[in-house]
């Protein structure tokens, strides 16, 4: 009987230890500046199995998800090409890509938030390139937080 019962009680205190520590995506977003926009940044950085957020790896997703959405603005004001009009951004945006790259969401966050804050007036450029850089400054916040949390 003690042969048999030994593995199941360990079994069962594999799982009950393996919940416990399990961590859902939106458990993570909770308590971010926006939860819900973290949840959809980050949803493709999980998989169906247990996702460890303290890993490397995993962290590694979640940064590249907010450069990503800063090469997204970056991209959209090069092909405007109005130096003119994007001339602060094209010279942060480049900046916050390499601080992302080097893991400094901070400075990175510095960096888009002086691009998000050079727009200024009507048009749908003007409109779509803040809007863009906006969603950048808040992608990197959002990781930065998530990644503290973890």
């Amino acid at each position: 009987m003690a042969k048999i019962a030994t593995p199941l009680l360990l079994a069962l205190l594999f799982l009950v230890v393996a919940d416990a520590s399990a961590t859902t995506l939106q458990e993570i977003c909770q308590g971010t500046s926006d939860a819900k926009y973290c949840v959809t940044l980050l949803k493709g950085t999980v998989s169906s199995t247990p996702t460890d957020f303290k890993s490397p790896v995993w962290k590694a997703k979640a940064t590249d998800q907010a450069r990503l959405k800063v090469e997204a603005a970056l991209n959209y004001i090069q092909r405007k090409n109005d130096p003119q009009r994007h001339d602060t951004c094209l010279t942060y945006l480049p900046l916050a890509i390499n601080s992302i790259k080097a893991g400094d969401l901070l400075e990175a966050s510095s960096n888009i938030g002086d691009c998000a804050d050079s727009y200024d007036g009507d048009g749908k450029v003007v409109q779509d390139a803040k809007r863009l850089a906006d969603e950048a400054y808040t992608a990197t916040n959002i990781v930065n937080e998530v990644i503290k949390k973890a």
